[in-house]
Parts: C-alpha cells; sequence; structure tokens
C-alpha cells in the first residue's frame, strides 16, 4: 500500500481493485448513498483511507470534465465578502455565526475576502482565489450600495461560466437575492416610541450614504409622524432645517460626529444642538455612532436622557453602565438570523441550481432600555447641564 501511494495518486480504481467491487460502487459509497449496504461501505471507506485516496487530487480535473459535458461538480464552498473592518464589531460576528452554524453541518467551508468599504476605496478589490478559479459554489455578502457598481460587476465576470447563486446580507443588491431587515418598522418603531414620549423634534444621525436602508427607516419615521398627526414638510425634513420633527444630519463620516471645525471650533452636530434647541432626540444609524455620540455630549455637558434622548440601531455595541448593564435604548435587528437564513437560500439555489433574485425580509424590534425619557418641558431646550 505504501508503494502505491508513493508511486502515484491513489484512485477510484484502486480502491476498487482492493475491494473486488465497481468502480461506481466506491463513488457512491464514498459519498454516502444509502443503497450500498453498510458492511460494503465500511470496508470501502476504511480501505480508501488505508491506501490514502485524496478526492482533492481529482477534484479539479472532474469538474472541468463535468463542465464540459455540461454537468455539475460541487465543491462544497461558499465565499463570503466583508468590509476590512469586520472583526472590529460584533455586527458581522453575529452575521458570520449565522452563517457558520447553517453551512458547517452541511459540510461546507467558508473563504473570506475582504473589499472597500464605503470610505475605504483605496485598496484594489481581490478576490479570493477560489473564486477566480470557479471552486465555490455560491457566494454570500454584506449589501452595499456601492456594490453595484463596481464589487459585483467584476465578481459576475469571475462567475459567467457556471450559474453561482449570490445571496447578499442587510441591504439588497440588484440582481441578487436578499436577506434584509425591515428598516421601515425599525424606524417606525424608534420615531413611535420617542413620539410616544413627548419628542417632536428628532434628528436622524447618519453617514450621509442615502441607501435603501436610509429611505426605509425615513419612510417608517413619516408613517410614526403622520399616525400621531404631527405636521411636517416631507420636502425639507431630509435637511438641517428648524421647526421640522426630523431632521437626518448630513455627516461626511461618522467619525465627524467627534471632530472640530476649523470655523467654530465645535463638533456639527453640537452646533447644530446649540443652534436649534427644540431637538430632544437623537436617532443613530447604528449603535456604534450611538457610542459616539453619548460621549459626545456627555463630555459637552449635555445630560442623556434628561436633556437628550438617545436611540441606537442593531443592538450590537452595548453602552454599559456601571455593573456592565446595557443602557442604550435601541432598535434589535435579528443579525444571526440573517445570517441563517442568507446561508439556507444560498443552500437552496446551491441544491437546486436555481439562481434567483428572491427576498427576504425579518422582522425588528425596540429594546426600551436608559437612554431615552420625556422630552424636557417645553421652552426648556436641551441646553448643557453645566451652562444652566
Amino acid at each position: 500500500m505504501d508503494d502505491l501511494r508513493r508511486e502515484r495518486p491513489v484512485t477510484l480504481q484502486d480502491v476498487a481493485d482492493r475491494c473486488g467491487v465497481a468502480k461506481a460502487t466506491v463513488s457512491r459509497a464514498l459519498n454516502g448513498n444509502p443503497e450500498i449496504n453498510s458492511t460494503t461501505a465500511a470496508r470501502i471507506r476504511d480501505m480508501a483511507a488505508a491506501l490514502g485516496y485524496d478526492p482533492a487530487h481529482f477534484h479539479q480535473a472532474r469538474r472541468l470534465a463535468a463542465r464540459r459535458s455540461g454537468r455539475r461538480v460541487l465543491n462544497h464552498q461558499v465565499a463570503l465578502l466583508l468590509p476590512a473592518y469586520f472583526h472590529t464589531s460584533r455586527y458581522f460576528s453575529e452575521l458570520f455565526h449565522g452563517l457558520l452554524n447553517t453551512l458547517t453541518p452541511r459540510g461546507y467551508g467558508i473563504s473570506i475576502s475582504i473589499i472597500p468599504g464605503s470610505h475605504a476605496d483605496a485598496f484594489p478589490l481581490t478576490f479570493h482565489p477560489g473564486i477566480v478559479r470557479g471552486e465555490i459554489d455560491g457566494v454570500v455578502l454584506v449589501g452595499h450600495p456601492s456594490h453595484d457598481k463596481k464589487v459585483l460587476p467584476q465578481l459576475r465576470r469571475h462567475l459567467r461560466d457556471y450559474p453561482c447563486p449570490i445571496v447578499t446580507m442587510i441591504l439588497p443588491n440588484a440582481g441578487c437575492a436578499s436577506v434584509v431587515a425591515d428598516d421601515a418598522q425599525g424606524g417606525y418603531l424608534a420615531a413611535q416610541h420617542l413620539i410616544a414620549q413627548g419628542h417632536r423634534h428628532i434628528v436622524y444621525v447618519y453617514d450621509g450614504i442615502e441607501h435603501h436602508g436610509f429611505f426605509r427607516r425615513r419612510d417608517g419615521l413619516w408613517r410614526a409622524l403622520r399616525e400621531a398627526n404631527i405636521e411636517f414638510d416631507p420636502w425639507t425634513s431630509c435637511f438641517p432645517w428648524c421647526g421640522v420633527p426630523i431632521i437626518p444630519h448630513h455627516l461626511e463620516t461618522t467619525g465627524a460626529l467627534l471632530d472640530s471645525d476649523a470655523a467654530g471650533g465645535e463638533s456639527s452636530l453640537l452646533r447644530l444642538l446649540r443652534e436649534q434647541p427644540d431637538i430632544t432626540a437623537l436617532l443613530a444609524q447604528n449603535d456604534v455612532t450611538a457610542l459616539q455620540i453619548w460621549y459626545l455630549l456627555r463630555s459637552a455637558g449635555y445630560r442623556i436622557p434628561e436633556d437628550i434622548s438617545l436611540v441606537g440601531y442593531d443592538d450590537s455595541d452595548p453602552l454599559l453602565d456601571a455593573r456592565g448593564r446595557n443602557m442604550l435604548t435601541t432598535i434589535a435587528l435579528p443579525l444571526r438570523e440573517i445570517g441563517q437564513r442568507a446561508a439556507e437560500l444560498l443552500l437552496h439555489q446551491i441544491d437546486t441550481a436555481v439562481v434567483e433574485a428572491t427576498g427576504l425580509t425579518l422582522g425588528v424590534e425596540l429594546v426600551r432600555r436608559k437612554t431615552t425619557r420625556r422630552a424636557p418641558a417645553a421652552g426648556a431646550g436641551p441646553r448643557p447641564a453645566r451652562h444652566r
């Protein structure tokens, strides 16, 4: 047996000859076909292991031969495309856990490629070698508006020779299946909660990228206002404008919340609150932004929630008190379930060899904690406590 392994790779025919069965029987036994007698299957597996049979030696040849004849060979490998900062947040780890816990029991491995984020286009876009060589069965990525113009066209060029499903999470992308959270419901629940506490002037703090999720949340905010009979102008409420209930505040980057500008010597958000004292509540585009806002306002003398109520979005990055308890009121996204459903959708399309741009939307919920309370009395204004 050792001589056989040293001379050349062991083949299915070698295993068949040693077991006294047909080559097709060996193939079915090693692939777990239930039609093969269990005793025979065990004997074949033992012999294959003893001989050192390694299917990887022949997989590339089988795949090329199958393509020429119009057949498909599964690699049991899925490509996952993530932004470069994926390791910095629990947000992505929850998505990853959902994927991993669904793909692993089915015998699938995961190959990770790093793709530029919305503000990180300095380095070139490269894909895992498995994608380039056509050795993956499907792709999962965290959707982003920039993908339609840059990432997906390049990805599809590598996948053009065979049907390969692509599933996006969080945000949909054109021509892809998707699993997303109900952002319209998220915006609605956040605004409804604040309105019920007497807040009428709310700032939605976001990074200035107006994508599908932004518009869905905005629609939810507007719905809550209409139901509460609060008058607003939908054509001006997307811009900083005194007197409108919702003021999404455009920032060049989320980090600019903490930066001072050369002209005013204070952050743009603090300047906005000073110039428009009727604002009593902030809704952040995610929990990371909410944490930045909390530290910024606290350092400026604002009390949360006494002066300003604050709502996060995603429930992935906690704002801990002295006892280690999360204080942040937020909209909880089912991140782990999104990853799980994305994997299930991908596996279904792999199994059926039918690639469809189907969509699935999962519900969200409001988690009430300690960063929101009733709005200050009319006319009091959210002035910093140290200036009172």
